[in-house]
C-alpha cells in the first residue's frame, strides 16, 4: 500500500508582520503576548527570535560562500 503524502504546515504570518511584532516588543510598545495575538504569530516564535535562538526571519539553510564571494562569482 502506498504512503499518503502529507504537506508540511506553511507559515500563516508574513515576515513583515514578524519584524513589526519584534520591533513593538523591543521598544516596549506591547508585550510579547499582545503582539503575538495582534499579528497571529505563535508566541514561541517571538520568544525564539527575541532570545537569539533564531537570528533572521528567513527560510533555507546557510550558504557555504559569503555574500561577497557569491557576488564575485
Amino acid at each position: 500500500m502506498p504512503r499518503t503524502y502529507v504537506r508540511k504546515k506553511e507559515k500563516k504570518y508574513a515576515v513583515g508582520d514578524l519584524k513589526l511584532a519584534l520591533k513593538m516588543v523591543r521598544t516596549n510598545e506591547a508585550s510579547a503576548a499582545v503582539a503575538a495575538a495582534q499579528f497571529r504569530i505563535p508566541i514561541s516564535t517571538l520568544y525564539a527570535h527575541l532570545s537569539g535562538r533564531i537570528s533572521e526571519p528567513q527560510a533555507g539553510g546557510k550558504t557555504i560562500l559569503s555574500h561577497e564571494e557569491e557576488e564575485f562569482l
